[in-house]
């Protein structure tokens, strides 16, 4: 009867062209379902603060800092044995147990970036799993562009989200966030969580606030037009709404003023109007880089923990994570871990925790009782140097 054409047509909207017009085809309950369910979620109101652990400056100085830039594995461990502040990396694991840390992998003017990976290894060894299998697609680098440049060099990933599952962005420098916003959507598009994000530094005043927000997002509203600055974000193919910009975005935008000299601003220097992802320009639609796509094979980085981690792929089972969560603390009376000498620990309590279990003493060797047959364990402090910083 005509209830059941009536369902059929809304099941089917381009079963019968005379019956459902293209318009009201794209107004059905499984279209309008589909079309949500793909779309990138603007940032909750208490998305947390990117967590930091040193100055970009600092960052900078660092002789190994370029070199890793550049594509040097050793030099990226190093400088994230340096800089990063273990109870920072401790309190985010602590925080998101169950999530999966994802780096941002992208190729640089002088080479693939390893200190988003480099970090990503680090949290790993507080018990986070680690992927490194989304990458970016397009050869796009941010690095040295202005502002408003920026605002239209967006980002393209691909690879594998576990569906369900909650991540944590990593990288290197926080300056507008547009990378973590481009990442954060890919992976909420199929079907993962950005739950936080971690970074080695930011650059400017309140740079690590990293979703919008509410008050930068009602300014803007008031000062541009919500429904006109929407219709222009979305038409350059900037983001999808006021609300999906990160603050680092908005408060570059809000410089301007006013909508008209922010367009201006545009048009005068000769960034497209119309989306580039609209359009589907070669630039969005090339594929992976091939030496990216080969890290994400490949897992490269060569530091003691990811031998560990390769070579005992026991470590990381639950019954190993009950074993190691019953070794009993060792505290001075200022709470801070000891190791066998009496000494303060170069180890986090996770760490500490591991290599005290039978499982590491019988697979690396008893380095406590008989250091000199087990495997390069013991540093000047009588800790367990594999593992430590």
């Amino acid at each position: 009867g005509a209830p059941a054409d009536k369902a059929k047509t809304a099941e089917s909207p381009l079963a019968s062209s005379r019956a459902v017009d293209n318009d009201k085809a794209d107004n059905t309950p499984l279209r309008m379902a589909a079309d949500e369910s793909s779309q990138p979620k603007e940032w909750e109101h208490d998305f947390p603060k990117a967590t930091a652990h040193t100055t970009v400056a600092a960052l900078r100085r660092h002789p190994d800092f370029n070199a890793a830039k550049a594509g040097d594995d050793r030099a990226a461990d190093q400088v994230i044995r340096d800089v990063t502040k273990p109870d920072k990396l401790q309190e985010l694991a602590n925080s998101h147990s169950d999530a999966i840390v994802v780096p941002i992998l992208e190729r640089e003017p002088t080479g693939n970036n390893r200190l988003p990976l480099a970090l990503a290894a680090e949290l790993h060894s507080y018990g986070l799993d680690v992927t490194t299998n989304i990458v970016s697609r397009a050869k796009l680098s941010r690095q040295s562009k202005s502002g408003l440049e920026r605002l239209f060099a967006k980002k393209i990933f691909d690879g594998k989200v576990e569906s369900g599952r909650e991540y944590i962005i990593a990288d290197d420098v926080l300056t507008q966030g547009g990378s973590i916003r481009a990442l954060k959507e890919y992976i909420e598009s199929q079907g993962g969580k950005v739950v936080d994000t971690t970074v080695l530094s930011f650059a400017g005043k309140d740079a690590n606030v990293v979703g919008i927000r509410p008050s930068t997002a009602a300014e803007l509203a008031s000062k541009f037009g919500k429904n006109e600055l929407n219709r222009y974000l979305q038409k350059t193919g900037i983001a999808n709404s006021i609300g999906h910009l990160t603050e680092g975005e908005a408060r570059y935008i809000n410089k301007f003023g006013s909508f008209d000299s922010f367009r201006n601003a545009v048009i005068t220097s000769g960034l497209p109007e119309q989306s580039a992802q609209n359009n589907r320009t070669p630039q969005n639609s090339q594929e992976v880089d091939p030496s990216l796509r080969q890290t994400a094979d490949t897992n490269t980085l060569d530091t003691p923990l990811r031998q560990a981690a390769d070579n005992a792929p026991e470590f990381d089972t639950v019954a190993f994570r009950r074993e190691r969560d019953a070794i009993p603390l060792i505290t001075n009376d200022k709470g801070q871990l000891l190791a066998p000498n009496g000494k303060p620990s170069n180890l986090p309590k996770h760490l500490w925790q591991t290599v005290r279990t039978k499982s590491f003493i019988k697979y690396f060797g008893d380095w406590v009782n008989d250091p000199e047959n087990a495997s390069r364990v013991v540093d000047n402090s009588s800790s367990c140097s594999m593992l430590s910083k």
